[in-house]
This record gives structure tokens, sequence and C-alpha cells, in this order.
């Protein structure tokens, strides 16, 4: 229960009693005896006491919807924090196992999936369409209130069935059982509400086991004969889900029915109502149908926040440029205001970079334009004029003299890398599938990342997102080339017809190197010698291609370092700087750091600051300023001062 406690959130709306978590952890030695003792109270009694039944319900609009319209409000309803403390102690308990029960088509609230898993499935199904039949169809689904709408017996049977205990499943009921709520409206309470259906947004437990009720539906589509999905790569794909929001994938337009079909059983047992009027389908080829089975056909669709669509530059423009322009609007209307440096840095994250994280995260962004957004912040952050202190300066921390300036570009090179972390840490996750199979065409994306590879030579074709992950890696990646470890294979160097060359056959012949083809002399092996050696068919017109393909002089090269030495020959370790890829320490804000040193030259660069009459290059005397109670003012004049730029009589 102490975990728990630590775990709940400070600052939150309190119930109806007004205590908040602040209140409870600080008297938590003094109470905890008899909360515990009322706890086990509750427990054996099967009631929960009036103030922990009671909910005060607040309505809150969604964002960029009509406010005029009933289902444009989001109801959140305030609990007691002695109620979210006994939820969240059985919702931790459920988190235990959630993952083992939930397939992993469900990304939402379980540790270690992400929402941007859901996202990027779909566009890797718009940007490698040559893949799919051409008649298939997304179907994108929408509950009406479908946390409020849900059957208390329906999510009683559903613990039963997944196997949870009697007394685990009795603790549940008893959240459920004889609650009410009260609406808040104009500072004024509502008549008291029987809450006899739904499950209340503000309760730690409820999006635990909403999801278990999810999960039925997966079932249904999983496991029927009937339903067909979409077929990548020798794989299947049905549905995909984040929370209520569900995503059906068809094999064409027969399908929209059979969903329809599943849906409908689903909602008689749970009590979960389709939205017809906000269900939507996308095709994944053009569509001269404007509705099918009353369900508009779109070309484009918002999904999770991200709007989709088959053309990669109008997604950009429509996700990522649009927002840029806000951001300007909201930047010239702070311009107007008399603020630091400080202040104007804190706003570009505030209302600008905070803007552009989610999108970033699963859409590619051109260059040109990665280049814009940052040139619009370190606009703004001088006012549009000239820029006294350098960029690898502004970026740094405060005790290296910095005011910690988010750099754009970096942010990017960071999200690109962390996806492929994820990546390479779940290779055989079904949210991956798509990419894998396409790497997998030039020996797989592990390998390549140690191969000396060129983006424009490989010999497939990948998405714009996927070349801008590898142009990242090989940005940053510490790689050691030397001749004797030269890969045969995705070599920039070894080409035929502009592109690198790979033969599936020889690689699964653990044929990795250049080395792999030569005799000890360092000539390369006759056609019968390297049958016999590697016991493989191969004809002599892929061998001769093969062999031609290497350059002479590297042939020389490795010649030479066979002859003078012996050394082993084996792949480069995926490493940044000096830490591993799949290493802990190399979290986003190590990558953040490696990519600002090799973005800016003079990143790593200790400065010498003259704010005493001996020079210094760091420590406390850099930044203590930073936390003086004093004018902001006066502060921006002090890191001015240490960064050699020096303000006018008048500002003085």
């Amino acid at each position: 229960m102490e975990i728990a406690l630590k775990n709940m959130s400070n600052g939150k709306s309190p119930g109806i009693d007004g205590l908040t978590t602040e209140f409870l952890k600080f008297f938590w030695q003094d109470i905890k005896d008899l909360m515990i003792n009322a706890f086990n109270d509750c427990i054996r009694e099967g009631c929960l006491t009036p103030s922990m039944k009671t909910g005060l319900i607040t309505l809150l609009p969604k964002p960029n919807k009509d406010s005029s319209k009933l289902d444009n409000w989001r109801p959140i309803t305030l609990l007691c924090n002695d109620y979210k403390l006994l939820a969240l102690v059985y919702a931790n308990r459920i988190k235990m196992v959630l993952d083992k029960v939930v397939n992993s088509f469900q990304s939402a609230f379980i540790k270690g999936r992400n929402i941007h898993n859901n996202v990027r499935l779909i566009l890797d199904m718009l940007d490698y369409q040559s893949m799919i039949e051409t008649e298939s169809l997304i179907l994108f689904i929408d509950y009406f209130k479908a946390f409020d709408s849900v059957e208390h017996n329906f999510l009683f049977q559903t613990l039963e069935h997944f196997g949870f205990g009697k007394k685990f499943c009795s603790i549940i009921k008893m959240f459920y059982t004889e609650i009410y709520s009260y609406i808040t409206v104009n500072s004024e309470l509502t008549p008291r509400i029987n809450v006899t259906c739904g499950i209340r947004q503000g309760c730690p437990i409820s999006p635990k086991i909403f999801i278990l009720c999810t999960q039925l539906l997966a079932y249904l589509i999983l496991n029927n004969p009937n339903f067909q999905g979409i077929k990548v790569f020798d794989f299947e794909f049905r549905l995909s889900q984040f929370a209520d929001d569900t995503v059906f994938f068809l094999k064409d337009k027969n399908m929209v029915m059979e969903a329809l079909q599943i849906i409908s059983i689903f909602s008689k047992a749970s009590g979960l109502q389709l939205n017809l009027q906000k269900c939507e389908l996308l095709p994944l080829f053009s569509c001269l149908e404007k509705e099918m089975f009353s369900i508009p056909v779109k070309h484009e669709v918002k999904y999770l926040g991200i709007k989709l669509i088959r053309d990669e530059k109008e997604r950009e423009e429509i996700n990522i440029m649009e927002k840029l322009n806000q951001m300007q609007k909201s930047f010239n209307h702070w311009l107007i205001r008399d603020l630091t440096i400080f202040g104007r840095n804190l706003l570009s994250k505030s209302e600008g970079i905070s803007k552009l994280i989610y999108p970033c995260q699963s859409l590619y962004i051109n260059p040109k334009n990665v280049k814009k957004i940052n040139s619009v912040i370190f606009k703004f952050i001088w006012r549009n004029k000239t820029h006294y202190i350098r960029k690898s300066q502004l970026i740094k921390e405060y005790n290296l003299g910095g005011i910690k300036t988010t750099d754009f570009e970096s942010m990017i090179g960071t999200f690109r890398i962390k996806w492929l972390k994820d990546f390479m840490a779940n290779p055989d996750s079904i949210w991956f599938h798509i990419p894998k199979n396409i790497f997998n065409k030039v020996g797989g994306l592990d390998f390549l990342l140690r191969c000396d590879f060129e983006i424009s030579k490989l010999p497939i074709k990948i998405s714009e997102f996927h070349k801008q992950v590898l142009f990242h890696w090989k940005m940053i990646f510490s790689q050691n080339v030397t001749p004797h470890c030269a890969t045969l294979w995705n070599n920039r160097v070894i080409t035929t017809n502009r592109k690198t060359i790979f033969h599936q056959n020889w690689f699964d012949h653990k044929i990795l190197f250049v080395r792999d083809i030569l005799d000890s002399n360092g000539e390369i092996l006759q056609l019968r010698d390297f049958k016999s050696k590697y016991d493989i068919e191969c004809t002599t017109k892929e061998f001769q291609k093969t062999c031609r393909a290497i350059p002479i002089a590297l042939i020389h090269l490795i010649k030479n370092t066979i002859l003078s030495s012996y050394v082993q020959i084996k792949l480069p370790n995926l490493v940044i700087g000096e830490i591993k890829l799949n290493e802990k320490k190399c979290d986003n804000k190590y990558l953040n750091k490696s990519f600002k040193g090799k973005l800016y030259h003079d990143f790593n660069r200790k400065v010498k600051y003259k704010i005493t009459e001996t020079p210094v290059t760091s420590g406390a005397q850099l930044w203590k300023f930073i936390k003086w109670l004093v004018a902001p003012k006066i502060k921006e004049m002090q890191f001015k001062l240490i960064n050699n730029y020096n303000p006018s009589a008048e500002t003085l």
C-alpha cells in the first residue's frame, strides 16, 4: 500500500472529502493503521464507505470539437483519494499479469507497449502498398461513450473468464456496488445519480479492466474463420487496439459486413454500442465508392491524433507544417511582450516543441523542414534579431554556460534511434513485422546496421521514415571500417548497376565477408573450390558477377593484411560512443547529447568564461545565478556577460 501511495501523483483534484494526495503522504505514518483497518472492514463487508462510493463528475470539452454537442464532452470522475489508493493496490496486481493475458495487438495501459506502434503499423501499410492486395481496407470503429456504457456484469464475467480468483473478483465487485455520482454544473451539484453501468474515468483500476473486456472482441475477430484480414509477408493482420480505439484490417469490402456482425455480437454482450456516425473506412488504394454499409469511405482519417493519408508529402504537410504555422502565430503573439531570453526559451518548449513531439515520433519529416523548425525556434529566442551567442552554446546545460534550448535536429535523431532500439529489442513483435521482412531482404536490420552501407545504393525499396532511421544511424554509429572486415553484402563500394549486392543463399551459408571468398594467399577462390568449401549451389554467372563487383583495390588491401599479420574477422558491435545500443545507459538523454556532439563540432569543447579574475570552464559559478531571487533581466544580463556578449550602455 505504501508503494501505491508513493506512485500516486501530486497536484490532482480531490474527491468529495477534499483530502489531497499530499495530505495522505504527509500524515501516512499517523493514519495508516486506521486506513488499513477501514479498508479491511470494507473488504470483509463487501461494501465501500459512503464517501468512497461517491464521485464528482466534471465535464471537459474534447479538443477541436463542437462543444455545443453533448457527445463532445468527456466526463471525468473526481474520486476520494482513499478510494483511489485502495483501487491502485488492486490495479497494480492486475498490471502484473496484464501483458500475459492481453495479446500484443492491444497497446494501451501495458508497460513496454507504445501508442506509436499502432500508428506506425498503419503507416507501414500505406508506405508499402505494393506488398498488399489492391482491395484492402482499414476500418476505424468508434463506440458511443465506451467507458460509460460497458455493463458491470460483463466486467465481472470477464475477470472470471481470465481466471482471476473469487476473492479478487469479489473485491472488484465491491468497487462497483451501489456507487453513485454527482455532476458539477456551473459550480452546483445535480441530484445523486446511481451508476449501474460503465467504469469511472479517473479510477486507477478502470482502464485495466476495460482492456480485459476489449480482449474478448479481439478473440472474436482472431478466431473467426470467416473473417479475412490484410496479409503482408505471410502474416494476416486482423485488428489493432489502443483502449477503445479499435482498427480492423479488411481484405476487401465484403469483410465490412462480417466485421459489423462480429461487433454486433460483442455489443450485445458488453453493452458497448457502435457509433456508425464516427466510424470510417480508409482504402489502401484508390476507391470510387463514397460509402459502404452506411460507413463513409475517406481518404484522410484522424487516428490517435495523427491524420492518416496515403501521400507522404501531404501527410507531413497536414500533421507537421500546420502545427509549425500555429507555432509561428503563437511566437509572434509572445514577441510583443518584453520577455527575457529565459522566458522565450521556456515558451519555445511549451508553445512550440511540445506540439511536435508526439507526431514526430511516428512521421517522417523532410530534413529541410527539420532545419526550418529549428530556425523558427532560434529566431524566436533571439526575437528575430542577430544571434549573438552560438546555437551550440545555447543548447548546453546550465553548468556549461547554456540555457538548455531544445535542438530539434537532435530530437528527431533521438526519436529515430529510439525506434531502432525498440525494433532491436522486439524484432519478432507484430508491430515490426513489415519493416523486419523488408530488411530481411538484405540480411536483416541487425546485419545491415553493422555494414558500411549507403542508403541510396541498397537494392530494396524502403519508406522515407525507415530511410531517416538509417540516415541517423549512419550519423551516430561509432564504426571503424577496416578492409579485412569488409562485408560482401550491403557494402557501398561493392555494387552492380549502382546497387549493392545480396545473395540470400550465400548469406545462409555464413558467407558474410569479402575475405570468405578469398584463399589463404588473398586470391579469389575458383568456383569449384568455393562450392566445395561451403557446400553451396551457385551458377557460374552469379559467381563471376559477384566477384567482378568487388573493387580490385579492396582485394589488394585485404591481401596485404592477410600476408602481413593474422587478424580476426568479425562484424562491428552496435555502439554509440562507448555504449552499446541495447544498454540501458543508451537512453534518450544520452542519444540527444550524442547527436548534439555530431551536429555541432564545438558542442563538447570546453569554453573558458571570465566571470572572475581567473577564467573557469565549469562548476557552480556558472549556473548559480539561475537560482538567484533577482529580477529575470538581471539573470539575462549575467548570462550574456559570461558568454562575452556585452550589453549596451542603454541596457546597463
